[in-house]
């Protein structure tokens, strides 16, 4: 998952932040990050994986920053992820659910453009995954 952001470094949180991930169930191992696959548990903080690239990426859709990789990527608002959640479940079949997440005080994060229907994406380098909501 990329985002667009004018941001060009990230900035530190001053208070937790509360973002909503989508997560595909596994029956056997708990829960993964739908692109990278990435194995998680509800309950525990997970950290990004390390970057390989130098950000930010210049997008090439305006003057916009690509932020794709060395994140966890999030919604600010419940019903973008729950929007995401039903167009995988379309797309790769699946049992897909929405977990509440918080972006622990002084965590680097991005915060993305919003495209009009309050899809406001966030991305950071932790996250901890508090509870299944949808």
């Amino acid at each position: 998952m990329c985002m667009l952001t004018k941001q060009i470094l990230p900035v530190r949180a001053k208070k937790d932040i509360v973002c909503y991930k989508v997560l595909e169930k596994e029956k056997d191992f708990g829960y993964r990050t739908p692109y990278y696959k990435m194995v998680c548990h509800i309950g525990t903080t997970v950290q990004a994986l390390p970057l390989t690239t130098k950000l930010p990426i210049k997008s090439l859709r305006g003057n916009n920053n690509v932020i794709c990789e060395g994140f966890i990527h999030a919604f600010m608002f419940l019903e973008e992820a729950v929007f995401l959640k039903c167009n995988l479940r379309m797309e790769q079949g699946g049992d897909f659910v929405v977990v509440k997440c918080i972006i622990p005080k002084g965590t680097l994060y991005y915060k993305g453009l919003n495209n009009g229907r309050n899809l406001q994406e966030i991305c950071a380098k932790t996250m901890k995954l508090l509870e299944v909501v949808t």
